[in-house]
């Protein structure tokens, strides 16, 4: 009867023993997953700063150009002002002509501010 404990405790061990490494070979696979899955989430994070920065730069560069066409805008609007004015053609065709031109700026200025929108 004592040999057939000792060859249950024996056997127990072994088993014990067994399933120790399967559960580290299980964890070690597990482990390696998740450094591959954090590898490739830290490098799309970097794509992702360097493309924000991208977009940032390009919406700076849109702002500006917008801030470009509202002073262009301004100075059509003054210069009409002064065609209005001036003596020569009917005043009714001159301001015609003023509002066309104006609301050509404005249709411009609308589109440049579509693309920036998208």
């Amino acid at each position: 009867m004592k040999n057939f404990f000792f060859f249950v405790a024996k056997y127990n061990n072994k088993v014990d023993e067994i399933q120790k490494r399967e559960l580290l070979d299980i964890l070690k696979t597990r482990l390696s997953e998740l450094i591959t899955l954090y590898e490739r989430v830290k490098e799309e994070n970097v794509n992702l700063i360097k493309q924000n920065q991208k977009l940032l730069e390009l919406n700076n560069k849109k702002e500006e150009e917008i801030q470009n066409f509202k002073e262009k805008l301004e100075t059509y609007k003054l210069t009409n002002s002064f065609i209005l004015t001036s003596e020569g053609e009917d005043l009714t065709e001159r301001k015609h002509d003023a509002k066309i031109k104006i609301n050509r700026l404005i249709k411009e200025i609308d589109s440049c501010l579509a693309l920036l929108n998208r």
